[in-house]
């Protein structure tokens, strides 16, 4: 018999794979006829989206990782850390095999987003059960915001896979504690960092807490935290540290992940995001162009004033970050968001069915879990919504920043829908309704 981990003995019984597989399946012919009616015809132009393929299509000719808009005006090939090589080495696969166009690019993207689906549906069975888990399913195949973000050719789409995968290997660290597992937490984590740096942040936000818990639960506290928590940093180091030597020996300097955190600071704290309209926003303009040098030399710089323009104006960032949070989070832009890549009409509806239905739908799916006492679960589902909240707070504000905290909003919008239809059926239903980490309502005590 399988215990839950937050307290609860509950069956063990199969995942419903063939009604995932299935919604994955009108998932994808979603993505591919959202991409090709609707997506290919918005604009990239000198953007992040443009830059992942055109850097996946010389990674793929062998001329290796190369800022592609610069090298372009310079008239040289420029190795480049401005962005995590994450996406484009994904798609550079694609590349390799013929499909090296945008359109070909966006379509690798809307697959890829099709495979969240599943996951999704599979993370929430493991979390409340057979129903949760087809509801969503059946959520993340059909909200314009993922539709959108998986057709954009920005990294969110496999940013999102990773996180999904984190936190699924998480609960399997809980459930079932030991230094395979743990080694590949750290992996997952380190993968996704090389996506999207502030993926780091889940090394504190997840790994540190799974090996808290674990040990805790351990009558050898100390060793248990080590033989969990030491094969996570592992595999983060593991993943991470190549890409870190390679970038220390190119620019004489250490860089961790990318330097993109220097235009963050600099675009997100000047005149144009201070002040309506743009408060809270980011702005290109704002950005010094006039410097030459290294990209390490024009970090450092942009990074400096940025710094600086935050010290002499830290009296308005009250209002900034307040701002930065109504961006993110869709109470600001809600009929006109700015997103990269994405389809206005299937953004904006992607807002409106945010507020009307995810955002209410996850908070009562977090008071689910909370009165049932599942601490371990609703952290790692509020775990996504830290590390993004953290993000917008300390850079800017934008819609799709709010993609890790929608993946865990269907998540515990799905616990919900279970939840209330468990409470109509009273205490009938079946064990196929139980989950390996949900107490059965309809259990026999001791179960």
């Amino acid at each position: 018999m399988d215990v839950d981990q937050d307290g609860g003995g509950a069956p063990r019984t199969g995942a419903p794979w063939r009604s995932l597989l299935a919604v994955g399946g009108i998932a994808v012919l979603l993505r591919v006829a959202y991409t090709l009616a609707l997506a290919r015809h918005v604009e990239l132009g000198i953007s992040d989206a443009g830059f992942y393929s055109e850097a996946a299509n010389h990674l793929a000719a062998g001329d290796g990782y190369i800022d592609v808009w610069r090298s372009l005006a310079r008239g040289e090939t420029l190795r480049t850390a401005h962005h995590p090589p994450g996406w484009p080495a994904l798609l550079s696969i694609g590349s390799l095999l013929g499909v090296d166009t945008t359109l070909g690019h966006r379509l690798v993207g809307a697959l890829l987003g099709a495979v969240v689906v599943v996951l999704l549906g599979y993370l929430a069975w493991r979390v409340a059960g057979r129903t949760a888990g087809l509801v969503a399913a059946g959520l993340a195949a059909v909200h314009p915001t993922l539709l959108a973000a998986d057709g954009s050719l920005m990294a969110e789409t496999l940013a999102g896979a990773l996180l999904v995968v984190v936190v699924l290997v998480a609960l399997r660290v809980v459930d079932a504690p030991g230094p395979w597992g743990s080694l590949l937490l750290g992996l997952a984590i380190g993968g996704g960092a090389l996506v999207r740096g502030e993926g780091l942040l889940l090394l504190v936000l997840v790994g540190l807490p799974v090996a808290l818990v674990v040990a805790h639960r351990s009558p050898d506290g100390v060793r248990t935290f080590l033989r969990i928590g030491v094969p996570i940093a592992a595999g983060v180091v593991a993943v991470v540290l190549p890409w870190t030597v390679r970038n220390t020996l190119l620019f004489d300097e250490v860089v961790l992940i990318s330097i993109n955190d220097s235009t963050v600071l600099a675009g997100a704290n000047c005149a144009a995001s201070y002040r309506e309209p743009g408060i809270g926003s980011w702005s290109l303009d704002c950005l010094r162009h006039d410097i030459g040098g290294t990209e390490v030399e024009e970090a450092a710089i942009w990074r400096e004033q940025g710094n600086t323009y935050l010290r002499e104006h830290r009296d308005r960032l009250p209002a900034v970050v307040a701002a930065r949070l109504a961006r993110t989070w869709g109470v600001r832009e809600v009929l006109a968001p700015s997103a990269e890549g994405r389809h206005l009409g299937t953004q904006t509806a992607g807002n409106v069915a945010w507020l009307g239905v995810l955002l209410p739908g996850g908070v009562l799916g977090a008071v689910v879990l909370a009165r049932r006492r599942r601490p371990v679960a609703l952290w790692l589902l509020l775990a996504p919504v830290a590390s993004a909240t953290s993000v917008t707070v300390l850079g800017f504000g934008m819609v799709r920043f709010r993609h890790p905290i929608e993946l865990s909003a269907v998540v515990l919008t799905a616990v919900a829908v279970a939840a209330l239809r468990d409470r109509r059926r009273g205490a009938g239903g079946t064990d196929a309704d139980c989950a390996p980490l949900t107490p059965c309502p309809h259990s026999a005590p001791g179960r």
